[in-house]
């Protein structure tokens, strides 16, 4: 029973016998009647997005009239795909009725194909969908969900959100990648703090009256004029009584 390409041996455990995982051989020794010998090998799958093989013959110095002195084993190796998420947001301090953008970004690290990836994002119900743009694929606003189909070792999609903020307050924005094939970083968030929008300014107050305007010097006193003014009064009414 020796080991195909894509296993890597890593210990046995034999009922009787002695097993040699470099030649695969297991040398069983006597077997009496009625009897079952029993071999144990543990192995690591080494490769992905492939299927396995393992073959073992069974041989005797004793004719043996059974002709089925061969058995198999068949080990079907899903791909293998190591995802990363991140994500960003333009601005991490707003006001109410702001809208910010959130880029999130899906990385496949390989080796192998991500197969059905799928990132999860449902805006808290302080966000209002406004807008959405993705490279791969497409963004459901009402599920949260942006199917990215199959992503391709080495690749990366980007989806990019856009929101209204309508209520205060500090809230987390979560998004969670998965996939059929998937491992490592799944999932990432950002945090935004929202403000009241600033209120009225005070009220203007009354505008000022008009200024008065200073009479122009006439060159005379005021208290001569006045004298004068008062000495034909009163000459004006001597000339009437005679």
């Amino acid at each position: 029973d020796l080991l195909p390409a894509g296993l890597e041996y890593l210990s046995h455990v034999a009922s009787q016998g002695t097993y040699d995982s470099v030649t695969g051989a297991w040398i069983v020794g006597s077997v009496v009647k009625d009897a079952v010998a029993t071999l144990e090998i543990v192995a690591r799958v080494a490769v992905s997005n492939t299927t396995l093989v393992n073959i073992a013959d069974v041989t005797a110095d004793t004719y043996n009239p059974n002709p089925d002195t061969s058995a198999n084993a068949t080990v079907t190796v899903n791909p293998r795909a190591e995802l990363t998420i991140n994500k960003t947001v333009d601005r991490r301090a707003v006001r109410i009725g702001q809208n910010v953008r959130f880029t999130i970004t899906v990385t496949n690290n390989g080796p192998d194909t991500a197969l059905n990836t799928m990132v999860t994002d449902r805006l808290p119900d302080a966000m209002r969908y406004i807008s959405s743009n993705a490279t791969r694929g497409s963004y459901n606003p009402a599920t949260g969900v942006w199917m990215v189909g199959d992503l391709p070792a080495g690749s990366s999609a980007v989806l990019d959100i856009v929101v209204q903020l309508i209520r205060r307050g500090t809230f987390v924005n979560v998004a969670t990648v998965s996939s059929g094939s998937s491992g490592g970083n799944n999932t990432t968030d950002v945090e935004i703090d929202v403000e009241p929008s600033p209120g009225p300014g005070p009220s203007p107050g009354p505008s000022p009256g008009p200024r008065p305007v200073p009479m122009k010097p006439t060159g005379a006193p005021l208290t001569a004029l006045v004298a004068g003014m008062l000495l034909v009064a009163a000459g004006s009414a001597i000339s009437r009584r005679k």
